[in-house]
Parts: structure tokens; sequence; C-alpha cells
């Protein structure tokens, strides 16, 4: 993953974002309009991870708690962590 050293809270946070990603374009194809609202809330899971796994790996705490991203953003900004950098 190239997180070192290894930090198992970030690894639990990152192992299920492929599949959060590939649920989300599975869910995209759906012939009904309930498909992209799915892929929708499964792509905010994927984020919310990533930022979360990321917030963890520089600060050592997982203390962020938010599920709404403009949330979880501040929350981690106000800790001094770019988010931008993961881009």
């Amino acid at each position: 993953m190239g997180v070192e050293p290894h930090d198992d809270a970030v690894h639990g946070l990152l192992e299920g974002v492929l599949a959060e990603f590939e649920s989300a374009a599975r869910q995209l194809l759906r012939p009904e309009d309930t498909g992209r609202a799915s892929a929708l809330w499964t792509l905010q899971m994927a984020v919310e991870r990533v930022l979360k796994a990321y917030a963890q790996h520089k600060t050592r705490n997982i203390s962020f708690k938010s599920t709404n991203l403009f949330e979880l953003y501040d929350d981690i900004a106000a800790h001094g962590i770019d988010a931008t950098a993961i881009c």
C-alpha cells in the first residue's frame, strides 16, 4: 500500500475502497434510476474511507468521525492536513 510504517487502521479503511469503486461502476450500469443513487452513496463511502485513511496516516489518530464529506474535509484541514494532496 505504500504506507510506512504499517498501520492496521489505515489498512482497514483502505481495504474496501477498490470494492466500493467496483460496486459503484456496476450500479451505474443498472437500468433502474436507483442505480445512480446507489452509485453516488457508494462513491461517497469510498471517498470517506480514503480521507479518513489519509488523516489517520498523517496524525496517527482516528478521531475523524464525521460521515459528511464537507465536515470531514474541514476537520482534516483544521488538523493542518492538506487533503488536496491526495489527488
